[in-house]
């Protein structure tokens, strides 16, 4: 019965409906391995403490079991980050938004607030003129897109290089980039730099993070109706580039 259905579908349907189901079932099954492949590590280096630490012929000295305990803590940061990581994402592709008009200025500002300390090593450049046009947007959204660029600046470039903040009115769009001074992106890694879990190889990178900062801040940038790509600057280094629309989408009027 089930081979009679499925060969009426078939029928049904041309070719290219016929396989996009399956390429989608593909997609969301490539993207919960690798959610689950990230999620897995955290809890395994988790149990791995918490098991030899529980080891019962062992006494462990005070220095040790700090060191231990701060591991712990930072591997249950890290799963926190990751699960708040997923469920931001969710909702940011939901479309749950509240537009309100806000000034560029004030995003850049409140933005480079939440990632301060991040950017303590480095000179920061901030060219966002208070007279620039207010933008429709879900502002802690934008803060956050924009506060995971300068992450990313911060964490691909070298202690001392400057790491610059400007927009300009490009309409019908408002233009916000974030550049750095760090070795730039691979050409061939131009078009992964937004995919989930997706982490650019480089000598001065950490490790650390959950390799969903640029895939949420595409997704910010999409709901609102605007762009975010990535390029290599001519005098070297990386520039994000966000085109927020200066009008409300109609569909949100």
């Amino acid at each position: 019965m089930t081979e009679l259905l499925e060969r009426d579908t078939r029928r049904e349907r041309p070719g290219a409906a016929r396989r996009a189901p399956r390429s989608l079932c593909r997609a969301c099954a490539a993207e919960l391995a690798a959610a689950v492949h990230e999620l897995r590590a955290p809890v395994s280096h988790i149990k791995g403490f918490v098991s030899t630490l529980r080891q019962p012929d062992v006494e462990w000295d005070d220095a040790t079991r700090a060191e231990f305990l701060a591991e712990l803590e930072r591997e249950a940061d890290r799963l926190a980050d990751l699960i708040a990581d997923l469920l931001d994402l969710g909702s940011v592709e939901r479309g749950h938004l509240d537009l309100v008009p806000t000034a560029p200025a004030v995003l850049a500002d409140a933005a480079l607030d939440r990632v301060r300390g991040r950017l303590a090593d480095h000179p920061v450049e901030v060219d966002v003129p208070n007279d620039l046009p207010s933008v429709p947007v879900d502002a802690p959204r934008v803060e956050r897109l924009l506060a995971n660029l300068l992450e990313n600046a911060a964490k691909y470039s070298q202690p001392g290089s400057p790491i610059a903040v400007w927009a300009r009115p490009r309409l019908p769009y408002l233009q916000i980039a974030v550049d750095d001074a760090g070795p730039g992106i691979p050409p061939h890694l131009l078009g992964r730099v937004f995919d989930r879990f997706f982490r650019a190889p480089s000598a001065g990178a950490s490790a650390a993070g959950t390799g969903l900062g640029l895939a949420i801040a595409r997704s910010i940038a999409v709901a609102h109706g605007g762009r975010l790509h990535a390029e290599n600057r001519p005098a070297g280094g990386a520039r994000f580039l966000l085109s927020l629309p200066v009008a409300a989408p109609a569909s949100r009027a």
